[in-house]
């Protein structure tokens, strides 16, 4: 436990060596992780999780089970569409996807976020929200520029004086 990073490679090595360390190649998780769902595979769901952390600092996984209720699919699910988490008495996730809303069971999900150190117990929070207030000024100077082109690139007033 309180190896160096090369003293637990020398172990891991030697107890492999001597057979008493075997890699489990195939299991469901593996096959779960692996494959995801039959809509986005396994490397661009976890890409797409990856960028929701960095981003906004929370993401999370719909499972889908089979008929013994072992999950067979994972969904990535974006962040805007989770409106509420569970809270005490209120143990289910709302979601809302085109003005529907559903309330999944919070055993449905696997909730990954990024601590936030004002809320640890609150929802995530990632480095696209430090700097909000510049990608905002940034998408709002954006627009207004856009509109003057659209505007012939013409100022509305202009203020001249002799000489």
């Amino acid at each position: 436990l309180y190896a160096s990073h090369n003293e637990k490679r020398r172990i891991f090595n030697t107890m492999k060596k001597e057979m008493e360390l075997v890699e489990i190649e195939e299991h469901p998780l593996l096959t779960l992780i692996n494959d995801c769902n039959r809509a986005m595979p396994g490397k661009t769901t976890r890409q797409l999780t990856q960028i929701y952390l960095d981003s906004v600092g929370e993401a999370f996984w719909l499972k889908e089970r089979n008929s013994l209720g072992v999950p067979v699919e994972v969904w990535a699910i974006p962040p805007t569409w989770v409106t509420s988490v569970p809270l005490p008495g209120k143990p289910f996730f709302t979601v809302t996807v085109n003005s529907q809303q559903f309330n999944i069971p919070e055993t449905e999900f696997i909730w990954f976020k990024e601590p936030n150190p004002v809320n640890p117990y609150g929802r995530g929070v990632g480095l696209g929200q430090s700097h909000r207030d510049e990608i905002d000024t940034d998408e709002l100077a954006a627009q207004h520029t856009k509109a003057w082109f659209y505007n012939k690139a013409k100022p509305e007033l202009l203020i001249t004086t002799e000489g």
